[in-house]
């Protein structure tokens, strides 16, 4: 047999019940046995724990105590990156993909055709200055202005 106040008996026990439903649980552990014996056992248990001897270990505790100190922010270079196996995989193949994708475009791209840089009217320039070799033979725009 069981009942359904055993769990609220413990957090009786424990302390964690509001007033009122600690009130509940105590009228009614009052007249059942079953959560009596509970109760018995619950306390028991619970001294049980507290004779238990407790020593800590110092290695443990100096570990602890290093690891605590020593978790400081870690700069975004430094930190490690875990990735599933799939997603490095498909990382993998898309930089492969996108190098495989400029090589292609360099290869395929046209040769440029460099043009003659020779003034087209054969004229040798006036004041002694050639700037033909900087028209890359696209058509010249020339301003005048007043000195």
């Amino acid at each position: 047999m069981s009942c359904n106040f055993t769990e609220k008996l413990s957090l009786l026990i424990d302390g964690e019940l509001e007033r009122e439903e600690a009130e509940q649980v105590k009228l009614h552990l009052s007249s059942c046995l079953i959560c009596q014996q509970a109760q018995t056992d619950f306390l028991s248990l619970r001294e049980q724990i507290r004779s238990h001897p407790y020593e800590p270990d110092a290695s443990v505790e100096r570990r602890a105590i290093k690891q605590i100190l020593n978790s400081e922010r870690v700069p975004f270079w430094e930190k490690r990156i875990a990735l599933p196996v799939p997603v490095f995989s498909l990382v993998m193949l898309a930089l492969f993909a996108l190098f495989a994708w400029s090589v292609y475009i360099r290869a395929t791209r046209p040769a440029r055709i460099e043009r003659a840089t020779a003034p087209v009217n054969n004229q040798a320039p006036q004041d002694g200055l050639d700037l033909s070799r900087f028209d890359k033979g696209e058509r010249a725009i020339i301003y005048t202005t007043k000195r």
